[in-house]
This record gives structure tokens, C-alpha cells and sequence, in this order.
């Protein structure tokens, strides 16, 4: 998928999922060679295996950043994942634009019942993210079982 995008775009910005989805990077992604291969032997990274050492992760992968996101759910009672285990996306340069819609909206009222009174004000607006160049934009599906 790297060479996909950076086939179609100007090059890979990012790899982004969450740490389950991207764990299989790590069993084999540190031992990329950082030397040719010269009679027969070939030249370990020895930065990448410090690097997982040190902080028990690869920050990069065939020149991409990684960039992990940690779960989030949605209540502790349910405690349902709302980001996907099961997909990586890597991602090129300019695949999208961060827009808003439309204007500020917001809703005033006065809770009467405390002494004294409670004013409250709420703003928000709405916004998304367009993506104007979809050629850009990998997604692969990773089988997370072991």
C-alpha cells in the first residue's frame, strides 16, 4: 500500500491506527536491512531494534511515520471500541481538507432554581473533513488473531 500511494501522490505522510491494528508491524518491520547485502551477509538495523528497546514500539516503517492511536470507548458500561482494530490507513500528501459548516450556533438560558442564578452559554459549530483526493487514501485490513 506505501508504494501504492506513493505511487499515485507526492508520498506517504502517515500510517495511522490503533496499537492492535498495528502490532504486526513490530514483528517484523524492525529487522529491515540498513545495508546491502554483501556475500551473502546481510546488515541488521541496529537503530530500529534500539529504537523498540527503548520505547517498545517502531516509529517509522519503510520511511512513514506511525502513528498509534490509543482506543477510546464509548462508556464504561458498555465499553465498546469506537475506532476499527481491524484497519490500517495510510495515508498521502494533500488526500484531504478540513472544512466547517455553516455559522456559530449557539443556545443561552438561566437556571433559575440555584441562589444566585446560573447563566449559560453554549457555542458550537459544525465541521468534517472532505477528502478531495481519495487516490491518496489506504485503508488495509489487518486479521488481528495471533
Amino acid at each position: 500500500m506505501i508504494n501504492w500511494v506513493n505511487q499515485h501522490t507526492s508520498g506517504v505522510k502517515a500510517i495511522v491506527g490503533v496499537r492492535a491494528a498495528l502490532t504486526p508491524i513490530m514483528h517484523f518491520g524492525a529487522f529491515w536491512s540498513s545495508t546491502t547485502h554483501m556475500g551473502g551477509t546481510v546488515g541488521w538495523s541496529t537503530e530500529k531494534i534500539e529504537e523498540i528497546m527503548q520505547d517498545g514500539w517502531l516509529g517509522s516503517y519503510m520511511g512513514a511515520p506511525i502513528i498509534a492511536l490509543n482506543q477510546v470507548f464509548n462508556n464504561p458500561y458498555d465499553y465498546q471500541p469506537l475506532l476499527p482494530t481491524d484497519k490500517v490507513m495510510v495515508i498521502g500528501h494533500n488526500v484531504g481538507e478540513f472544512i466547517t459548516y455553516g455559522p456559530e450556533k449557539y443556545q443561552e438560558y438561566v437556571d433559575n432554581e440555584p441562589t444566585p442564578p446560573y447563566w449559560n452559554l453554549s457555542i458550537y459549530q459544525q465541521f468534517g473533513i472532505i477528502v478531495d483526493n481519495a487516490i491518496g487514501l489506504g485503508v488495509l485490513k489487518v486479521q488481528t488473531s495471533y
